[in-house]
């Protein structure tokens, strides 16, 4: 939730919560897009927070990069982000040698190809 409104989040909408609006409960602090919503969070926080919001919804197109020094445990972290947060896994580092890999093999079937007259 961090900054987000979590009411937003139950709601299927990403909006940023206001520092005007905030709430702590269960020793956490949590920001709200706007009054209503948090009143409705004080009524019954559990609602909002009952699984971990879904941040990969229809209509929202988001993007995360991991970076680590030779990919170190990239992997791991995407699996989890994955199954948390149901986010596609793109391996830009395969898609690149899948491509250089593609222009080399074009390159030799074009060299080894006879030329017309």
């Amino acid at each position: 939730w961090r900054l987000h409104c979590p009411v937003s989040l139950y709601e299927g909408q990403l909006l940023p919560g206001s520092s005007e609006f905030a709430v702590e409960y269960a020793g956490c602090a949590f920001v709200f897009a706007d009054r209503a919503k948090m009143i409705r969070f004080r009524a019954w926080p559990k609602l909002f927070l009952q699984e971990a919001p879904r941040i990969c919804l229809s209509g929202m197109h988001l993007g995360y990069v991991l970076l680590s020094p030779g990919g170190y445990r990239c992997r791991e972290l995407a699996q989890k982000l994955r199954v948390v947060y149901d986010f596609d896994i793109v391996d830009v580092a395969a898609l690149v040698e899948e491509a250089v890999n593609n222009k080399l093999l074009d390159e030799n079937v074009e060299a080894a190809s006879p030329v017309p007259n």
